[in-house]
């Protein structure tokens, strides 16, 4: 797969933020990189990969290296996005349909959305017999509902 390919395979698959982090860490972790929960303890070994996410919206990952550092490089970028959030209490009745309330977040070009079938995608959290779980959902895929 050549590295257009990849780019838009990557977007494909990273809908929402949350899809985002999640399919990186999936990546990460088959690069070789280990999983650290941010609120325990972390043992850190020379010349080993890491990475650590937070609330499923934001990941660090690093590399320590295998001697005392003389300097460090760092790149940050964000994966959030200008999209349509659904409010609150967003069910909006109607006679033959139900219509979600929404709110534009980010700087959007409401035109470029405007032109396109639009679908839902993201996170819910959901109350369960186990406790409150939080799902990654994507109704574009609906096999996967």
């Amino acid at each position: 797969m050549n590295k257009n390919q990849q780019l838009f395979s990557y977007i494909s698959a990273c809908k929402t933020p949350y899809q985002a982090i999640a399919h990186t860490g999936d990546i990460l972790k088959e690069a070789g990189f280990t999983q650290l929960c941010e609120s325990k303890p972390w043992a850190l070994t020379p010349g080993k990969r890491y990475f650590t996410t937070r609330n499923g919206s934001s990941l660090i990952a690093f590399k320590l290296p295998k001697a005392a550092p003389k300097g460090f490089m760092m790149t940050a970028a964000h994966c959030d996005s200008p999209a349509f959030k659904i409010k609150e209490n967003p069910e909006l009745s109607g006679e033959t349909y139900v219509r979600l309330s929404t709110e534009k977040y980010g700087g959007m070009l409401c035109s470029t959305w405007m032109d396109r079938p639009l679908s839902i995608a993201g996170r819910i959290v959901i109350n369960t017999e186990t406790g409150i779980e939080t799902k990654l959902v994507d109704f574009s895929d609906v096999s996967a509902i």
